[in-house]
């Protein structure tokens, strides 16, 4: 939810959000406003990746929830050398959200199918006392 709300604020209220850096300074904002176009498009999707991290390690799936957390990272990696190189610093800004659709596209089927095999089973774990 924060994540769109973000989204919503920078696109609604950029110039406010970069004459806060930019000093007024016309060339800069104008960069700044392509940045946080580009840049940001996909921002809400940052929330379901962590959630679905999240998910994984409560229905004790460590290394679903290890490859979604560390994933992001890893996606991003070509994107970065790859659209510098064909597109500029827009490949730079672009960078991010296009490894969180990639991602997403990729965890979200797994979240689904975990959430079709038995939506109604409960994982519990034994509670031990600290103090005997």
């Amino acid at each position: 939810m924060s994540g769109l709300s973000w989204t919503l604020l920078l696109n609604l209220f950029p110039h406010f959000f970069i004459g806060l850096f930019s000093q007024g300074e016309p060339e800069i904002s104008a960069k700044a406003m392509t940045g946080i176009q580009l840049h940001l498009f996909a921002m809400c999707l940052d929330g379901f990746i962590a959630l679905a991290s999240v998910f994984f390690m409560s229905i004790n799936q460590p290394t679903k929830a290890i490859m979604t957390s560390m994933g992001n990272m890893l996606i991003q990696i070509p994107f970065l050398y790859f659209l510098p190189k064909m597109m500029g610093v827009e490949g730079v800004w672009l960078a991010m959200p296009i490894s969180n659709l990639v991602l997403f596209m990729i965890v979200a089927p797994l979240v689904w199918r975990e959430l079709k095999k038995s939506p109604t089973t409960v994982v519990t774990a034994e509670v031990k006392p600290l103090i005997a």
